[in-house]
């Protein structure tokens, strides 16, 4: 038996789920939810949990070491090392705007990279 917290609502259900029974295809082992999104939430945490990631890359302007990014979307919690060992790798160059995509398919997964702050565009040169 797993107990997760559920963060879909403001309710923050403690729900237990018997991840066995659900791995094989049972669905009546989740209790706690007071809503459906609980049920949702709890068989996507055990059966494909995602994460999102926010981050910094370093960039090569004394003015702003770092610059934000993260991800586009939610990629498999399993890949979240390789995601952070792509991010680590990089060091933007140029002034780059919010949205531009650092690392397109990061870590082989549908999830890009991207920028999250104009703060390089406004740098004096």
């Amino acid at each position: 038996m797993t107990e997760l917290i559920c963060i879909e609502c403001p309710n923050g259900c403690k729900l237990r789920v018997d991840g066995d029974a659900l791995r094989a295809g049972r669905d009546g082992n989740i209790t706690g939810n007071k809503c459906g999104k609980g049920l949702a939430f709890a068989k996507a945490e055990v059966l494909n949990p995602e994460r999102t990631l926010s981050s910094t890359v370093r960039t090569v302007f004394a003015a702003a070491p770092v610059l934000p990014v993260r991800t586009d979307r939610a990629f498999p919690k399993d890949k979240i090392g390789e995601v952070m060992k792509a991010v680590n790798s990089i060091t933007v160059t140029e002034k780059l705007a919010k949205g531009a995509i650092l690392i397109p398919r990061v870590a082989q997964t549908e999830a890009n990279i991207i920028v999250t702050s104009d703060k390089l565009l406004k740098l004096k040169n």
